[in-house]
């Protein structure tokens, strides 16, 4: 009698075992269960992938933070940039909260799964949630909530190189956003500082020498003024043009961030697979006459791959000590019951997946356009061009604006074809 409980239990112990390998194998991935949201992107229907990512957002889980980010990006392609800025915020807040390791979480993922572990977000994720934050608010005409984004993007990239970050995580793209917004607050000592900043990182950006010309004069650095006048062959700009015409600023979000997959020679680790797209710039028309197109600032696409290869071997570590825990407590299971251990072994290297979480709304690159205008409204509509320059067939609808003196007008625009 005795022999047959023991033999029920064994069975019932196994039904549990192929129920669970069942169970994870049917569960969707985070890949799968944003895919329909991003299709509705390219196909130009951000409202209907909205509401798709909506209810991922706002349930709580270890999984959340993911979603809210890609639900921020929706709501902005929608053109709903408070609500983009409420899931942006809500998610900013749980970076600060979760970050840290639950050891028993830890534990768990070592014996299944890294996708077991609260996702925090990579670095260079959490610098762009401050960015898009500030640009949402740029567009809602919030200047001042828009610097106070800034000061906090600032505090995060310097937290960041405390903490001996690469230096690839250095954003050029949110120092050069920071440097347009105190320039448009009229705080030019420290629009001139971040224009240095992106220098530095970034020399060969064309619209940077004028930046730092201008930004040197209205900080009243007057060394630094002429020493970029002579450096740059900038010595006719006439600081007058400044004042009396306004500058319009095109922030253009070009393609898709590489997307995470399992390696095909090991699933258990992520690899990027870059996510092929024909527009690669936008051409500008003002009053329909072409007037220039987009520079390349800032790869995301880059930074993410590199930050996946920094991580790699680290991650190769936890996967073997991984490994290892699987044998050992399989090893355990199988002195008591031989089938069951040898099912418990298949049972935890089968939900041993790579973890493919990331912010994949993000674009590939983020382009700059700058053109200073004499006062007055426009007409301004964006053209997709291919590598080629030869329009891709992806283009905006017009927009009206109105050019103010002494002021920056800001437009923002992505492409996913």
């Amino acid at each position: 009698m005795l022999h047959r409980l023991n033999d029920l239990k064994g069975r019932s112990a196994l039904l549990a075992l192929l129920f669970f390998i069942s169970f994870l194998t049917s569960c969707a991935s985070y890949q799968k269960k944003v895919y329909d949201a991003r299709y509705n992107l390219v196909t130009r229907q951000p409202q209907t992938a909205a509401q798709k990512l909506k209810p991922l957002a706002e349930k709580p889980g270890d999984d959340q933070l993911v979603y809210l980010l890609d639900y921020g990006i929706a709501l902005h392609e929608a053109g709903d940039f408070r609500g983009s800025n409420q899931a942006l915020l809500a998610a900013d807040q749980l970076v600060d909260f979760k970050d840290y390791i639950s050891l028993s979480r830890e534990g768990g993922s070592f014996l299944l799964s890294e996708g077991l572990v609260q996702y925090k977000g990579d670095p260079f994720e959490k610098v762009l949630i401050n960015a898009y934050l500030a640009i949402n608010f740029l567009m809602l005409g919030q200047l001042e909530a828009a610097a106070v984004e800034v000061r906090k993007l600032n505090q995060r990239l310097n937290f960041l190189r405390q903490e001996g970050e690469k230096e690839f995580v250095q954003s050029v793209f949110a120092r050069y956003l920071g440097a347009m917004i105190w320039e448009q607050e009229k705080s030019w000592d420290n629009a001139f500082i971040d224009y240095y900043k992106a220098h530095e990182i970034f020399p060969n950006f064309s619209y940077l020498k004028e930046d730092l010309v201008r930004s040197a004069y209205r900080a009243r650095r007057r060394d630094k003024y002429n020493e970029y006048k002579s450096k740059f062959g900038l010595n006719n700009v006439d600081p007058k043009k400044w004042r009396k015409e306004g500058e319009l600023v095109v922030i253009y979000q070009q393609g898709w961030i590489p997307r995470k997959r399992p390696r095909p020679e090991n699933p258990r680790f992520p690899k990027m697979f870059p996510v092929r797209t024909r527009t690669q710039f936008a051409q500008i028309r003002v009053n329909n006459s072409v007037s220039g197109r987009t520079d390349p600032l800032f790869s995301i696409g880059n930074v993410a791959m590199k930050t996946l290869e920094d991580e790699f071997n680290s991650l190769v570590a936890r996967r073997l000590v991984g490994v290892v825990a699987k044998a050992v407590v399989a090893d355990q299971i199988r002195q008591r019951n031989k089938a069951l251990g040898n099912l418990a072994w298949i049972a935890m290297n089968a939900a041993d997946q790579a973890d493919t979480r990331q912010w994949s709304t993000l674009p590939e690159t983020i382009q700059v356009y700058k053109k200073w205008m004499k006062p007055g409204e426009y007409t301004i509509a964006f053209e997709g061009l291919d590598v080629y320059g030869k329009p891709s067939g992806e283009n905006s609808t017009p927009i009206k604006i109105k050019i103010r003196p002494g002021k920056k007008t800001f437009l923002t625009w992505r492409s996913f074809r």
